[in-house]
């Protein structure tokens, strides 16, 4: 069996994980099964909606606060989903 694709949010959820600890883009890239192409679009909105800043000295993405909430958000409606996929 196929799995399905990964949603919009689940792909920002991943990148805002890999860069709690700060990462470089490469490590976005690759931890997250994406291409620069791909990637680029979700780093550019993650960094406008403030989920996430870049540190020009060391050259790192960083996971903000914000972020951080919404990786929270994202993970409580994927339990309530999980738990209620009976009902599909």
């Amino acid at each position: 069996m196929r799995k399905s694709r990964r949603s919009q949010e689940e792909l920002l959820a991943t990148i805002l994980r890999i860069a709690k600890d700060g990462a470089k883009k490469t490590h976005l890239v690759y931890q997250s099964n994406m291409n620069f192409k791909v990637i680029t679009p979700f780093i550019n909105h993650a960094l406008t909606k403030g989920f996430m800043i870049y540190n020009e000295d060391v050259k790192l993405f960083n996971t903000t606060d914000t972020g951080i909430r919404f990786i929270e958000a994202y993970d409580t409606l994927e339990a309530y989903m999980d738990n209620e996929s009976t009902l599909w």
